[in-house]
């Protein structure tokens, strides 16, 4: 699920969810190891536009669960620069 909103002709912020849960818990028949059970990920992003340029700051977050070895988190801060022709 991904959606976003201008506030201003120069400020936006958008925000994205994702979730990957093929069986919602259950063990996956056939698979063994460490496979990826469950993976959650959250992210937002601040944009400024001027004319022709996008600065943008996001945050991201995921969430992974694995088989054997149980949760493990991740986040990283990003700032992104666009130029459209």
């Amino acid at each position: 699920m991904q959606g976003g909103y201008d506030f201003t002709p120069h400020w936006g912020a958008w925000l994205f969810y994702g979730l990957d849960d093929p069986k919602e818990g259950a063990d996956s028949p056939g698979l063994t190891g460490n496979f990826r059970a469950k993976n959650e990920d959250v992210s937002g992003m601040l944009r400024f536009r001027a004319g022709r340029y996008q600065v943008g700051l996001e945050y991201f977050k995921a969430n992974t669960t694995w088989a054997t070895s149980g949760k493990q988190k991740a986040t990283q801060v990003a700032l992104s620069v666009m130029y459209t022709i």
